[in-house]
């Protein structure tokens, strides 16, 4: 484990290196490993036990597509009144929002804390309607929320609880909750111990797993040449995003000049874009269920990336504002600050090496309306979207290299503050 000291000490720039917002949590050993399975026959229900194997839980298991493949499911497999409404986490994928919508329901943001990443509950309590069928809360940037006070709320409403932990996959530190009605694991191409694909879905109640699975089994199975493709093109990008291969794609990005955020969001996109319902609704092929069981047996709890997290937090101003710096627990799949000017910040530290992004290049600020007198805007939510920036801090980044990026976030939010008080004295 390396070691972090915060330094006052001027840094220099590693010359001719540049780091992503997020690296593949993936080895190439652990591709050359899936490319090798395309020798050998997969027998998919012998894949599907061992995945279910590592989950320790009573409930139900279900593996599929995706986690936005696993919420369609759900909607279809409940059926609910139309116009139905879904209390959600008001920051989260914008296709989860779409998704609720295509069944006729009524997507109802709830305002989040910044300090927790965790809904608002009085603000809940506010919203609830007799026409509230579902609270899905999403576990944001590796953060675990605490849910009893939520599943108190659901069950006090009769409510079906569903948590997205999409972003805080934890290894064996976290099942799922076990109150939770459904709990959806993602690991899609950028997720943490990804299988470039596919997610597991934990299910309460037996027969609306057997719901579940009957429609799920009407779909067609995504073709084992798909998921090749796949791997190889993660494989592609997974080299490219080495430090020295990934300062020359940066610059040549700028000399065709190409906007590298848009370019690189395009390049990892879980599902292109278009009819989402008719690109999620498939079975996984057998060769993803080979490797998410393969990685799943080869997973960690993440305690290295935790430690350099925490580590990298005390390089920073302490008058910074991190999304959930009051959690409890926190995996650190990405590391996000909250800034003044987050796009002027990007552009500065991607000309020095460090290739920063606002949110992690799929989140949103929800802005559905939901159909009750006494609405709040979800303040909180909107102010972190406007404001969020994700920094790189994976272990390609040296000591040196984290020193450096601490120094220089610290300098330019120094200037920020400066060029606000000339404002100030000048009114």
């Amino acid at each position: 484990m390396k070691s972090f000291n915060k330094t006052s000490n001027k840094l220099t720039r590693p010359k001719c290196r540049s780091h992503p917002t997020i690296q593949l949590d993936v080895s190439f050993g652990d591709l050359y490993a899936c490319f090798g399975a395309f020798f050998h026959l997969i027998n998919r229900q012998n894949c599907l036990n061992e995945i279910k194997s590592f989950w320790h839980t009573d409930k139900e298991i279900l593996v599929t597509l995706s986690v936005r493949t696993s919420l369609d499911l759900l909607l279809r497999s409940l059926n609910l009144p139309p116009e139905s409404e879904v209390l959600m986490s008001a920051v989260n994928i914008r296709e989860m929002a779409e998704i609720i919508r295509s069944h006729g329901l009524i997507p109802v943001p709830i305002d989040i804390y910044i300090d927790t990443v965790a809904p608002n509950l009085e603000l809940l309590e506010q919203l609830v309607s007799p026409r509230s069928k579902v609270l899905l809360i999403a576990h944001l940037f590796g953060i675990i929320i605490p849910l009893q006070p939520y599943a108190d709320f659901c069950k006090k409403h009769h409510i079906l609880l569903v948590e997205d932990c999409a972003q805080a996959f934890a290894g064996k530190q976290y099942y799922g909750y076990p109150q939770a009605d459904v709990s959806l694991f993602s690991f899609g191409a950028i997720k943490s111990c990804t299988a470039l694909g596919g997610a597991v879905a934990l299910i309460k109640d037996k027969q609306l797993a057997q719901k579940i699975e009957a429609i799920e089994q009407t779909y067609l199975q995504k073709s084992e040449f798909w998921y090749f493709k796949r791997i190889f093109k993660f494989y592609l990008l997974k080299l490219l995003s080495l430090p020295s291969l990934y300062y020359q794609i940066i610059n040549l990005m700028r000399l065709l000049n190409l906007d590298v955020e848009s370019t690189i969001k395009k390049a990892t996109l879980g599902f292109p874009t278009g009819d989402i319902l008719a690109k999620i609704r498939y079975r996984t092929p057998k060769h993803l269920l080979w490797f998410l069981n393969y990685r799943l047996r080869h997973c960690d709890n993440f305690e290295e990336r935790i430690q350099r997290g925490k580590s990298f937090l005390e390089m920073l101003p302490k008058n910074l504002t991190i999304p959930g710096n009051k959690a409890e627990y926190n995996s650190f799949w990405v590391m996000p600050i909250l800034i003044d000017s987050p796009d002027t910040m990007a552009t500065k530290l991607r000309a020095e090496g460090f290739d920063s992004a606002r949110g992690n290049r799929s989140l949103f600020a929800i802005d559905a309306k939901p159909n009750t007198a006494n609405h709040l805007l979800p303040i909180q939510s909107q102010y972190l979207m406007a404001h969020i920036l994700c920094v790189p801090f994976s272990d390609l980044l040296t000591v040196q290299e984290l020193e450096y990026l601490a120094q220089l976030i610290t300098v330019n939010i120094d200037c920020e503050i400066d060029e606000t008080k000339n404002v100030a004295i000048s009114k």
